[in-house]
């Protein structure tokens, strides 16, 4: 009975409805006698927390950022916001919290996500792997941006920080990738040999954050 009751306190606080309803439903069952109390925080309006993103693939890690989230936001709500913000798909999005994969239905308190500074784990897998082609990413780009039209494809997928003729063209997803990546960004594939970064090309603010870590990663591979 413990077990049930620990389950149901938990699944409420996360709003949890499925795991809440079948804790009740084993309570029911044994025709337990429970008394329930809601804490004087359950009466505050929630607030967002600042919580800590580290971005990874195969090419790049512990970039970071910072989203400003709340605790009851199920992670389907979240790989939805991340496209949004930076037009990664949600199929490529695998996030970790608490050492453990996130699933959709999970809340952010319900892995661990409870306040500022806490910290979330992006790994992005490739496109290929998850069986995303140029015709689904179109579909979705629109979708997200309320596009009637063909996306041409120089404009799938673009970072938004270099105009979208700059950058070079993934061969196989069509991604308009930053100049001086090695790879692509969403499906993985490797930047095409002939490809010469632009003379007088400026760095973005993403391009320097990257190759620092791409440097600091390396030095710290090397020792």
């Amino acid at each position: 009975m413990d077990l049930y009751l620990e389950e149901l306190e938990r699944a409420i606080r996360s709003g949890e409805l499925n795991v809440a309803s079948e804790s009740a439903r084993g309570l029911a069952n044994l025709k337990a006698s429970v008394a329930l109390t809601c804490s004087e925080a359950s009466y505050l309006p929630e607030r967002k927390i600042s919580v800590k993103v580290v971005i990874e693939d195969r090419y790049i890690s512990d970039i970071s950022i910072t989203l400003n989230l709340y605790p009851s936001m199920k992670f389907e709500d979240l790989k939805q916001l991340v496209l949004e913000k930076f037009e990664f798909p949600v199929q490529v999005q695998k996030w970790i919290a608490g050492k453990r994969l996130a699933r959709d239905i999970d809340t952010l308190r319900s892995c661990g996500i409870r306040q500022d500074n806490d910290v979330l784990y992006l790994y992005l897998v490739s496109a290929s792997s998850v069986g995303l082609n140029k015709e689904v990413l179109q579909t979705q780009h629109q979708r997200t941006h309320g596009f009637s039209e063909t996306i041409p494809d120089a404009q799938l997928y673009t970072t938004g920080v270099q105009d979208l003729a700059t950058g070079w063209q993934c061969p196989t997803c069509t991604l308009i990738n930053e100049p001086t990546r090695p790879g692509c960004s969403v499906c993985g594939g490797s930047r095409p040999e002939e490809y010469i970064v632009p003379t007088g090309y400026e760095l973005s603010n993403n391009e320097r954050l990257r190759m620092e870590q791409e440097i600091s990663f390396e030095n710290v591979r090397n020792k």
